[in-house]
């Protein structure tokens, strides 16, 4: 009995064996990726960022988008055609030298019309559980078409997105997702939107490529407070030894849930944007709105849903004071008496999360 026991476990072992080996020569060729732009000469999938500090994003088909699908995705997210009035494009609010974000508090759409919160950053949105600052949407594809049909964004509808693209990009989408239609568009932009994938910033190297000297000093105090005093992890997550409870080794930055910072309330609480409540329809959800990543922040100013706060300073400041009181603020929210040095320090943190590859990028654009 007991040897037929002993068989049975060493068979099950040698089973469980066999399945860690198939899984890690399965995923060894994405994990060995590391290129910020998409490769089109050598597969036809294209080659999506594993960076450090982050992991491979989902994909809706299970593997990464082809590269036609990707270069007709960014072909599309260029092109004004995408707007009714033909004047401007995704890439006029996500401007790619902006860290693809806008550097307007509250972008302006077809016409001129202004938008009603700030336009938050491309880069690493294929990890986000929800789009959009309230959390109306739970996939790029989703993303992409409420930004198409919004009134005071592009302006379109079904079937004028569909008589827009025909003459430029019928065939192509036909001959991608069998149809030329607002749908094949927003899988198109999307399938490009997954290939934004950003990490490998000089924390990431400290932290997790254990280079001591990948960081200042200043932003070394900073991490501290940020784990310890000022507790921005509760919201702004890492997985690390040091700062979880499981370990890891990826950092989104996010908890992808919502809170109520004291953002946007005037002087007696009251709020114009409900944020998450214009969602859930709940009371205890006024005013909160979805947690940023804090990857690449540096290049992404004004901060916040309503854009109002200028500069990392200006955050640090909010957060000092513990936001403006109202009575659906979170509880990690009071005032933490910064000194000086402090506020420095967090800054100099929140700066050393720029991707080394997005920076160098952006500064060769801007030559």
């Amino acid at each position: 009995m007991y040897r037929q026991v002993v068989i049975k476990i060493a068979k099950q072992l040698l089973v469980l064996s066999a399945l860690v080996i198939a899984i890690a020569t399965t995923i060894s060729p994405i994990l060995n990726a590391n290129a910020i732009t998409t490769d089109v000469s050598s597969s036809p999938e294209a080659t999506v960022p594993m960076d450090l500090g982050l992991m491979s994003p989902n994909f809706p088909t299970g593997k990464p988008p082809k590269n036609s699908e990707v270069l007709l995705g960014k072909d599309l997210f260029d092109d004004a055609v995408l707007s009714s009035n033909g004047q401007i494009s995704c890439a006029t609010c996500h401007r790619s030298t902006h860290g693809f974000a806008d550097n307007r508090a509250l972008s302006l759409g077809i016409n001129n019309q202004e938008g009603i919160r700030n336009t938050p950053t491309v880069w690493n949105a294929a990890f986000l559980d929800h789009l959009s600052w309230d959390g109306k949407n739970s996939s790029l594809e989703q993303q992409v078409l409420a930004a198409l049909f919004n009134p005071k964004e592009m302006g379109l509808y079904p079937e004028l997105l569909k008589a827009r693209v025909e003459k430029k990009y019928g065939q192509q989408l036909r001959e991608i997702y069998g149809e030329s239609s607002a749908d094949s568009v927003a899988k198109a932009i999307a399938a490009y939107q997954r290939t934004m994938v950003a990490g490998d910033s000089p924390f990431d190297r400290y932290l997790y490529g254990k280079q001591q000297d990948a960081i200042s000093q200043s932003a070394k105090r900073g991490f501290k407070i940020f784990l310890g005093e000022a507790r921005c992890v509760e919201c702004h997550t890492i997985r690390c030894k040091e700062c979880h409870p499981f370990g890891g080794s990826t950092a989104l930055f996010t908890d992808n849930r919502f809170h109520n910072v004291g953002i946007g309330f005037n002087e007696k609480g009251i709020i114009e944007d409900l944020g998450r409540a214009s969602i859930t329809e709940r009371p205890e959800d006024i005013g909160a709105f979805r947690t940023p990543t804090l990857r690449n922040i540096e290049l992404t100013a004004p901060y916040m849903h309503n854009g109002s706060l200028n500069t990392l300073e200006e955050v640090i400041d909010h957060y000092n004071k513990g936001g403006i009181s109202n009575k659906n603020l979170d509880p990690e929210m009071h005032e933490l008496n910064f000194s000086e040095r402090d506020k420095q320090d967090l800054i100099a943190f929140l700066k050393a999360l720029t991707s080394v590859k997005l920076k160098a990028q952006i500064a060769s654009q801007l030559k």
